[in-house]
This record gives structure tokens, C-alpha cells and sequence, in this order.
């Protein structure tokens, strides 16, 4: 089977299907994880001219079939790109130009996370790519949704179980759905059975002190300042500590940073797995949310909350809860402008 090339674009909602299948596809084009880095380019799309990308799409491979770059965050794509000089007529032209007869040594990833209707020049190379959106599922779509995921890991739900996973899991964010169903795939992963029932999503998907937690720091590096303060509020319903809250926000901040530098010297999964010692799904987890949000917001994010954490320590007469909901709003604030600019 001859190896993809040319250009590919993955554009829509759906960061979550969007990340899988451009890490699988990368995978596929570089399997030798020890000619990888040599051949993938991890373009910030909003800091590196179109000019400047389409040069390194029209380079060589080293020691492998194909040379991948991948372009995350295109903004040269966003409505009246032109007018703010995000990009010119003569490079819309060369990209165009590129996509008609590519270099057949190369493959040129974009990566656009948008709820716009496509217009103008994303719509000319939509039809240039043949690319279709990634779409968040929504109201009935969910529980399809639900069934094809938990199928592909060899599960099937129960309708009672599916009908309690729908009420107890945000809806339309495929990320933290994906998270629960994989918490429950390693739950289950000695069960006699593959069905999913009513007590096992109530047993791992309904909130606990230390699972709220985790759910907070989901929402809060996807952004979600609503599900963040809600699940908040639910860690300290059940016991949980502000101070411990910080430190799980700051300790994840690290960590995806960490994973960022290990995705970028050309690690898979595998080689994360075996260097951090975390089970399977939460390495992925990772790997999608870093894939994410830019090293510049991670930074600014990780080092917000380091004097955050230590002005927690040592301000006499803090009232910590309100202080932390403070650092959960502006922490979810920062991620959020990741994702729109």
C-alpha cells in the first residue's frame, strides 16, 4: 500500500478525532520512530509564514519514503486572513498551485480547529484536499457516538448504562467523554464480560473526591470554565482541598509540557509510556491535550500557576477557596485564547 502525500487538512470541532487520526497517520507515514524526528516538522501555523511552510513541504526526506509536516492552528485560514496580513494573494496562489501537484516525497498536515462556516480560501482548499469537518456529535448523535467508541475497544453498553453515561458525562466534548470511556475500558480490563452495565459507569463515572479532581484539570485544559467551576465545587462537596486542587493544576501544567519536548524529539506513545511509567490511556490522554494548546500558553499557564501556588503558601489570611476558583477561571481563560486565536 503506497504511503499517503500531498496535503491533508483536518479542520472542525472535533479536536479530540482530529489529534487520533493525525497521530495515526503520522504512524503510518513514519513508522521508524528512529528517522522520525528527521522527518516531521510541528509547525506553529500562526507564528510561521504559508511561504515559509510550503519551502519545507517541497524538501526531501531523510533515510525514509516521506517527509511529514505538520501545521497546527493555521490562522492564515481564519475569515479576512488577508486584510490582517496573515497571509497574500500570491501565497494562497502557491498553496493551490501545491495541492494540484504536490511533492510526491512529502505530506503536508494542517490542523484547524474551528466553529466557522468554511468561506473564501478555506473553501478553495477544502475542494482542493477533498478534506470533510471533524463535528462534535450532538444530542442523539452522543450516543452513537458513545456505542462506536466503547465498540472499538472490544465493549458494548447496556441501555441502562449508556442512558446513566449520557446524564453523568458532558455532552458535545468528545475529549472528556473519550477520558470515561477509557477509565472504564481499564476498570473493566478483567471483567468476565465486554458489556458495560449501570454499575460500572456509576462506579467510575460518577464523582469521587480524586476523579473530580481529574475532571476539573480536563476542563480546565480544554478550556471549559463552566465544567471546571462545576467540577470544582464537587471536589470540595466531597471533601477535597483548595491547596490540593492547585497542586493537581500545576503538576498537570508540567506534564504536558513534559510531553510536549518527548512529542517533539519524535516519541510515540510507547516510549512516553515507558519513560513517565503511566498506564496506556492516560499517555494519550496527555499526548491529545498537549497537541493541543501551544508551548507558549503551557508556559505562561505553567509559570501563572507556580506563583500562584506559592502565594497560596505563604499570604497570611487567603481565603483559599475563592482564591482558587480565581486561578480555575483565568487558568481556563488562558486555554480558551489558545484555542481561538
Amino acid at each position: 500500500m503506497s504511503l499517503p502525500k500531498g496535503v491533508a487538512l483536518y479542520y472542525g470541532t472535533d479536536v479530540y478525532r482530529m489529534d487520533n487520526d493525525i497521530e495515526k497517520m503520522i504512524e503510518r507515514v513514519l513508522p521508524d520512530e528512529g528517522t522520525r524526528p528527521f522527518n516531521l516538522e510541528q509547525i506553529d501555523g500562526e507564528e510561521t509564514r504559508l511561504s515559509q511552510i510550503l519551502v519545507m513541504a517541497r524538501s526531501q526526506p531523510f533515510m525514509a519514503e516521506r517527509r511529514v509536516i505538520q501545521v497546527r492552528e493555521p490562522r492564515f485560514f481564519d475569515a479576512g486572513a488577508k486584510k490582517k496580513g496573515l497571509i497574500t494573494a500570491e501565497e494562497e496562489a502557491a498553496l493551490l498551485d501545491f495541492c494540484a501537484a504536490p511533492n510526491p516525497e512529502s505530506l503536508l498536515i494542517f490542523r484547524y480547529s474551528t466553529d466557522q462556516a468554511p468561506s473564501g480560501f478555506l473553501k478553495k482548499v477544502i475542494a482542493a484536499t477533498g478534506a470533510s469537518p471533524y463535528s462534535q456529535p450532538k444530542g442523539r448523535e452522543i450516543a452513537a457516538w458513545l456505542r462506536a467508541e466503547a465498540k472499538k475497544m472490544g465493549r458494548v453498553f447496556s441501555p441502562q448504562a449508556l442512558a446513566l453515561m449520557e446524564t453523568l458525562t458532558p455532552g458535545d466534548d468528545t475529549l472528556l467523554l473519550a477520558g470515561e470511556l477509557e477509565k472504564l475500558d481499564l476498570y473493566l480490563q478483567n471483567a468476565p464480560t465486554n458489556i458495560i452495565e449501570e454499575a460500572d459507569v456509576a462506579a467510575i463515572v460518577m464523582p469521587t473526591p480524586s476523579q473530580t479532581i481529574f475532571n476539573l484539570t480536563d476542563a480546565v485544559m480544554a478550556g471549559k470554565t463552566a465544567l471546571a467551576l462545576s467540577a470544582y465545587r464537587d471536589c470540595l462537596a466531597l471533601g477535597g482541598k483548595s491547596p490540593q486542587i492547585l497542586h493537581q493544576l500545576l503538576e498537570t501544567a508540567r506534564r504536558l509540557l513534559e510531553i510536549q519536548s518527548m512529542v517533539a524529539e519524535g516519541m510515540g506513545p510507547t516510549a512516553i509510556k515507558g519513560e513517565i511509567k503511566r498506564h496506556e490511556y492516560y499517555v494519550k490522554k496527555l499526548i491529545g491535550q498537549s497537541r493541543r494548546l501551544s508551548t507558549d500558553t503551557l508556559s505562561r499557564l505553567y509559570l501563572y500557576l507556580v506563583d500562584c501556588d506559592v502565594k497560596s503558601k505563604s499570604t497570611g489570611g487567603l481565603d483559599i477557596d475563592a482564591f482558587t476558583e480565581e486561578v480555575i477561571i483565568n487558568s481556563c481563560v488562558t486555554v480558551a485564547a489558545d484555542g481561538r486565536r
